[in-house]
């Protein structure tokens, strides 16, 4: 079942495109997220920008938090989530106003969210309110320095950013970064990569320790704690 909390605007994603995102890369990501956000039994987690609930069904699956929530401004999306990920609680509603008390949950995770937004230290402000002190947040996001930018040609997506940028935007935040890295590095060819990818994505993201690639991964994965202080208003 949704929870509509509002009547939140539907992003221009159809059911097919959240159908056809899970590839090897996007599980890869997920894997990274569960271990970045530091999810325990027990523990109360959200995920904004839910998308089809791949996160929500693994995590639910291999962490076993007490409560596990997944939000999407995308009807088509929390439809899907809810089929998929039917021990989460999945809302539909807007990631800039949040329909949470403060200190809610222990970890917050978005994937491929950040970068759509016009004003992100306001969203980041909204986030680190609904986390506990202490609790982590855990992101993937498009990487600037990507040698392969077209694939980011997206007319909703507003920041992409650099491992330093992305940093600082939660450093000013009220959070205290712990991780900054990239994901799968380009060969130089985009057919060549995504080849490489499916026959061995494990041999691909290995590049990622070796001096050319260090930021030359296809996606930015960031964890960061929130400070006693907390964001500043």
């Amino acid at each position: 079942m949704v929870v509509e909390v509002k009547s939140a605007p539907a992003e221009g994603y159809s059911r097919d495109y959240y159908l056809a995102r899970p590839n090897p890369m996007f599980w890869a990501e997920v894997r990274h997220l569960m271990s970045l956000a530091a999810v325990e039994t027990g523990g109360r987690v959200l995920e904004l920008g839910c998308g089809a609930g791949g996160f929500l069904s693994a995590c639910a699956e291999r962490r076993r938090p007490s409560l596990i929530v997944g939000l999407d401004v995308n009807r088509a999306a929390t439809t899907l989530a809810c089929r998929l990920a039917p021990a989460a609680v999945v809302a539909l509603a807007d990631a800039v106003r949040l329909p949470f008390g403060d200190g809610t949950f222990h970890a917050v995770v978005a994937q491929h969210l950040i970068e759509h937004f016009e004003r992100p230290d306001e969203v980041l402000r909204e986030w680190s309110r609904v986390l506990a002190p202490g609790g982590r947040i855990a992101v993937a996001t498009p990487n600037v320095m990507y040698p392969d930018p077209g694939l980011f040609d997206d007319p909703t997506h507003r920041h992409i950013y650099s491992r330093a940028g992305l940093s600082d935007l939660f450093q000013r935040n009220g959070f205290a970064v712990e991780r900054c890295y990239t994901l799968m590095p380009s060969l130089g060819n985009r057919r060549l990569t995504w080849i490489v990818a499916r026959w061995s994505l494990g041999l691909l993201l290995g590049l990622r320790f070796l001096p050319y690639f260090h930021d030359r991964g296809l996606s930015l994965l960031l964890r960061a704690r929130k400070t006693r202080e907390g964001a500043k208003t």
